[in-house]
């Protein structure tokens, strides 16, 4: 399948999308008719330069749900925010930031952050609105605000890079590594 992705994204003219969009980074979106659990592949900066593609594997089906049942805009907006920076705030999360007591935190704190579950309460899907949020701490994550209520007592989430895709003060495109981030956003 990689290598497909590969194949594929090879294809793609980069240097002009670069240069017409001021870019240093292209998230691609891989949408797959089938059933499966979508996920994101996103390159960290401790990968070096090594050129990774970064992804969103969005499926049509949901595999956690059932046959047939198709996967809602919140699990594809989920995903998407990978590609700009948001963890998995839920149990066996990968980011090494997010632990037991973060995960916690959230649940209480922010029931309704998309990087917590993608699930309505009673654990149906939506297919008519996104109804879950970005709190203070997803948008610290994502590079929309400098700090988050959070940092005092979760200080490893002052280590992390927010915001995989940014835009500069002059509103060119920047990068994570300057530590730019969106000008002008509030989190809400």
């Amino acid at each position: 399948f990689y290598d497909d992705v590969d194949t594929l994204t090879a294809q793609v003219d980069v240097e002009f999308i670069q240069q017409q969009y001021g870019t240093a980074s292209i998230g691609y979106l891989i949408f797959l008719p089938v059933e499966g659990a979508s996920y994101s592949i996103l390159h960290y900066l401790e990968d070096g330069g090594n050129y990774l593609n970064e992804f969103s594997c969005l499926y049509l089906y949901d595999s956690y749900a059932g046959e047939k049942t198709y996967n809602s805009p919140t699990v594809y907006a989920h995903e998407i925010l990978h590609l700009f920076g948001a963890p998995d705030l839920y149990e066996g999360s990968s980011d090494p930031y997010v632990d037991e007591a973060l995960v916690s935190y959230v649940a209480d704190t922010y029931p309704g952050d998309i990087m917590l579950s993608t699930y309505e309460d009673d654990g149906s899907s939506r297919f008519d609105a996104i109804t879950k949020e970005i709190s203070p701490l997803t948008a610290y994550c994502l590079g929309l605000t400098d700090t988050c209520p959070e940092l005092a007592q979760f200080p490893l989430l002052a280590d992390m890079t927010p915001g995989g895709f940014s835009y500069g003060a002059d509103g060119e495109a920047g990068s994570a590594e300057a530590g730019e981030n969106w000008p002008g956003a509030v989190a809400v």
